[in-house]
């Protein structure tokens, strides 16, 4: 059996949860325990429809930016998020690694998690990124706008 923690961090849409969970379902099938971190925990039951996971409130930024012009990429969205802020950011990277200490899992499944995957990044950890285009930028440089 190998522990999976799948994480969702931003945006207000419950299809993140959602295709986690169709993922966490096959997981379990063949044996594995899902985990999840995530971003709002006000659905939970409903959207799990009686499973029974171990679920962790994510790590997220609950500051706010003001003054900026509206975000024209990616980049600019993270920067609401606590990007802008380094001492914020790092807080929240130290609150991810501390959460991945605590559960100790294999494998890490992110949707939509930015700063969980930048917090884990280095760690000897499989990581596998899930979701739509938006969240999930092209291994270009530079990145299109």
């Amino acid at each position: 059996m190998v522990r999976i923690l799948f994480a969702w961090e931003l945006g207000g849409d419950y299809g993140h949860l959602a295709r986690l969970n169709a993922v966490a379902r096959e997981v379990k099938r063949r044996g594995h325990e899902p985990v999840f971190a995530i971003r709002d925990l006000t659905f939970t039951e409903t959207m799990f429809r009686g499973e029974r996971y171990t679920v962790f409130q994510a790590p997220v930024w609950m500051g706010s930016v003001t003054g900026l012009p509206p975000p024209i990429g990616f980049a600019e969205t993270l920067m609401r998020f606590g990007f802008f802020h380094p001492d914020a950011l790092t807080g929240v990277c130290r609150a991810w690694r501390t959460l991945v200490h605590t559960v100790q899992p294999r494998l890490l499944v992110f949707d939509y998690a930015a700063t969980g995957m930048l917090a884990t990044r280095g760690l000897r950890l499989p990581r596998v990124l899930i979701g739509e285009s938006f969240s999930i930028l092209p291994r270009t440089d530079p990145l299109p706008i």
